[in-house]
């Protein structure tokens, strides 16, 4: 904020765009001229963002949850031999084929900020953004990894006779 005929000004520095700035320097240039400041009403664009970051990790805790209760169920039943390891090369491309489907997804997942803001990282983002963005993302390979182990082992195994 600068006032030529006052002969007074207020830089105010951010490491990234921010709606705060302007009304600082403007409150803060108000401060220094002894006048009454104004009633500002300033949002914070990242609330809405770490919102959705956090719905969305709540969903894949979930699911997570769920999974992982399907995983142990399943070696709870070959441990009891309810279900049987069945290992054959039809199996064992069923199974690689769901691998290159996951990594495939984990590495599309990888380029959504380069996709969403202009060549960012994920490192980019978990400097600047709130830190349910890490959570998020962590959440999500965890239960990519679950998935994958699910379904293989499911793929390679087969109902005791």
């Amino acid at each position: 904020a600068f006032r030529p005929k006052e002969q007074t000004g207020v830089a105010v520095l951010c490491n990234i765009k921010s709606d705060y700035t302007p009304d600082i320097a403007q409150s803060v240039l108000e401060i220094l001229l002894d006048e009454e400041g104004r009633n500002i009403k300033i949002t914070d664009g990242d609330q809405t963002f770490d919102l959705i970051c956090t719905v969305i990790t709540a969903l894949l805790l979930l699911t997570i949850c769920f999974v992982l209760y399907m995983f142990i169920r399943l070696i709870y039943q070959i441990a009891k031999k309810k279900k049987r390891l069945n290992i054959t090369i039809n199996q064992i491309i069923k199974s690689f084929i769901s691998l290159l489907v996951f990594l495939s997804t984990g590495i599309l997942f990888y380029y959504v900020p380069a996709l969403l803001s202009h060549g960012q990282t994920w490192s980019f983002w978990f400097v600047w953004h709130p830190m349910t963005v890490k959570i998020m993302v962590f959440s999500f390979y965890t239960l990519l990894v679950l998935l994958f182990l699910r379904i293989s082992l499911k793929l390679l195994t087969k109902e005791q006779v």
